[in-house]
């Protein structure tokens, strides 16, 4: 694949790390990638990736999400999903209705422990690393911080015990595995994480997704670039700045460009920069009146 890159709305097959997706797509493509938002091993859909120089702007991307999940009911584990140490089934007592009132209930701003197993550092450590030595060794695992996450909206589609089929839209660094956990408990029988499909992260939606695959597929046959997602698409959300010639030219060389007329933006904040052909050359954001770089492409290139 030709070029400095662009964005890639990559769907994570259940069963490999997010880590792996992206060796996988660097191996296809021949160029480096990064991932916009971990995806555990048991989860599968959209893994936005940046390839090339985009891996700059990641974080500049959406960071809100919406999952599609199964629940089991009656059991608890350690990893708080099928993958861990189960612990024997007891009766659910709870009726359809009283388990979707209990879900009703975690919608908005929740303080729960992240996953003992996560790659949440505490002391300049993972704790998944803690948490395996611990179970290794017999001892419990070292106890997980509490984090504020904040649930948008939660739905359930189905109960049919011990399964419960919900969808969720959440702001970022939402563990679903968390929530689930924090259901079960206020049920009173335990709840685990059976399965986990992510819909959609930022703007990128699982119908628009290629599998590991297809994107072979079409490296093979010299179409990798009908799978990458225009800068516009990706970074949508962030406010355009049209620019001529010259601004471009200025803010290559690190000097401030004046702004076009018409850009409404708050200070300090990013601003899609577009040369005279519509291609992104980067971000930069307003300082008094005038756009100053904040985060440029190399000079001479650009993502389209």
């Amino acid at each position: 694949m030709n070029g400095p890159g662009g964005f890639l709305n990559l769907r994570k097959p259940r069963g490999i790390t997010s880590h792996d997706a992206i060796e996988s797509v660097r191996g296809i493509l021949g160029v480096n990638a990064g991932h916009g938002g971990t995806l555990d091993p048991i989860a599968e859909g959209v893994l936005p990736v940046a390839l090339g120089h985009a891996t700059r702007f990641l974080a500049y991307l959406r960071h809100d999400k919406e999952y599609e999940a199964v629940m089991r009911l009656g059991v608890t584990s350690d990893t708080l999903d099928v993958t861990g140490a189960l612990t024997p089934p007891v009766e659910i007592t709870s009726a359809p209705s009283q388990i979707r009132a209990a879900g009703e209930t975690l919608v908005g701003l929740l303080d729960l422990p992240v996953p003992a197993f996560s790659a949440v550092q505490v002391d300049g450590r993972r704790l998944y690393d803690a948490a395996r030595e611990a179970a290794a060794g017999g001892r419990p695992a070292p106890e997980s911080p509490v984090r504020r996450m904040q649930v948008f909206s939660l739905e359930v589609l189905e109960v049919a015990p011990p399964q419960v089929r919900f969808t969720l839209s959440c702001a970022g660094g939402v563990y679903v595995r968390s929530v689930i956990a924090e259901w079960g408990r206020l049920l009173g029988c335990g709840a685990i994480m059976e399965r986990l499909v992510r819909t959609r992260a930022g703007s990128f939606a699982l119908a628009d997704s290629v599998d590991l695959e297809s994107l072979r597929f079409l490296a093979e046959a010299g179409r990798a670039a009908e799978a990458i997602l225009p800068a516009a698409r990706a970074l949508g959300h962030v406010p355009e700045a049209g620019l001529d010639a010259a601004s471009v030219s200025r803010l290559l060389h690190g000097q401030p460009a004046p702004a076009p007329a018409g850009l409404s933006v708050e200070p300090g904040a990013p601003v899609r920069l577009t040369d005279p052909a519509g291609r992104m050359i980067g971000l930069g954001r307003l300082d008094g009146g005038a756009l100053v770089p904040l985060r440029l492409l190399p000079a001479g290139e650009s993502i389209v």
